[in-house]
């Protein structure tokens, strides 16, 4: 997402089943125009995240998985 204005623009983390929301946080302006928030730690599981904001800032959303590695045998 590059910066266009000042509009204010956050994220959140929820869970992809229940829609129960986790985390949230502002995004901030990041290198070469990106912006970056950071969320979690999140327990195993499905969540989904959506990107939202001011003025002309369309909300986004993706889904990801938490897995928890295994010791090995």
């Amino acid at each position: 997402m590059c910066s266009r204005g000042a509009a204010r623009r956050r994220s959140g983390g929820a869970d992809a089943v229940t829609g129960e929301l986790r985390a949230q946080a502002s995004l901030r302006p990041d290198v070469g125009g990106w912006w970056s928030a950071q969320l979690g730690p999140f327990a195993e599981g499905s969540y989904r995240v959506t990107v939202w904001g001011d003025g002309a800032v369309e909300p986004v959303s993706d889904v990801f998985a938490v897995l928890h590695e295994r010791p090995a045998r």
